[in-house]
């Protein structure tokens, strides 16, 4: 039996042509942010990383894609303070890791494979620990090598945990799809750490978190995006919710402008500031099957 997780992936390729024809009819763009660039990571049969320059639009090509080794599944990535990209590579069970400058032709520097189990999620904190959701949550200690092997396994409150990301005091946020929830552990983190607050979101995916402090959470059952503000208690509920312009949801992310980004499987559907429960998706940038998604070098 094929997972649902991967049925959806498959269908998803299907109409990616319909969805690319659709949104290259666009002529908005977003303000130029500052130089950063956007890295969308592909599933549904491609594993490509692909790499998007500003200013976006619905034309927008890739300034640079690469493939990951011969994984045709990748997930969420995430970068260390010296602009490694660290790509979860669901398909091979192993968390690849890549050095700048990035070209067509990059490769993995070296792979994190022992303890990775297929990871979903990934990030790096602020001491360069790398988190890796899957199945549960395991955190591989800095310095990050091809011999890292887990430090700490978190398996309360988790079932089938997909996004994970940290706050600026080290705290940690892991959208759990089966309980229907963000759960957030404080530091220190142990074997037996537990979530202290747990915020309903029902088909909790992906996930960011502002420079405010804000919790951004996709609800993929719905395809749509939640806006919680601090601070979270097990009874949070969203300051808004965005409903219109979706054809999936996985992951979100947001710029230095508070536009909006959420990769949908066709593409990147992009929200303009400022946002609120009446926002719709401006354009749609077409990538083969975004999945990760992260504004970075």
């Amino acid at each position: 039996m094929i997972p649902m997780r991967k049925l959806i992936s498959i269908l998803s390729i299907a109409v990616v042509p319909i969805l690319a024809a659709c949104s290259s009819s666009s002529t908005s763009t977003t303000p130029t942010p500052p130089p950063q660039r956007l890295y969308v990571s592909n599933d549904g049969g491609s594993g490509l990383v692909q790499i998007f320059a500003p200013p976006f639009a619905a034309s927008s090509l890739p300034a640079v894609s690469f493939q990951d080794g011969t994984s045709t599944d990748v997930d969420d990535v995430a970068f260390d303070a010296a602009g490694k990209l660290y790509v979860g590579n669901f398909g091979q069970n192993k968390v690849d890791v890549f050095t700048p400058p990035f070209t067509n032709s990059s490769t993995a520097t070296f792979s994190i494979s022992t303890g990775a189990g297929s990871p979903e999620g990934v990030d790096i904190d602020a001491s360069g620990n790398l988190w890796a959701a899957t199945g549960n949550v395991v955190i591989f200690d800095a310095p990050l090598s091809a011999a890292s092997t887990p430090a700490v396994t978190i398996t309360t409150g988790l079932t089938n945990p997909i996004g994970v990301k940290h706050d600026a005091s080290g705290n940690m946020y892991v959208c759990d799809d089966s309980h229907g929830y963000v759960a957030i552990y404080n530091p220190p983190f142990t074997n037996a750490s537990a979530p202290a607050v747990t915020v309903p979101e029902v088909g909790c995916w992906g996930l960011f978190l502002d420079g405010a402090g804000n919790l951004w959470a996709v609800d993929r059952s719905a395809k749509q995006v939640m806006k919680f503000v601090p601070p979270f208690t097990n009874t949070s509920t969203p300051a808004f919710t965005i409903t219109t312009g979706l054809t999936d949801a996985l992951y979100p992310t947001l710029d230095s402008s508070g536009n909006l980004y959420v990769s949908s499987g066709t593409g990147v559907a992009v929200f303009l500031a400022p946002l609120s429960a009446a926002s719709t998706a401006s354009f749609t940038m077409a990538t083969v099957a975004s999945n990760g998604i992260r504004f970075g070098p």
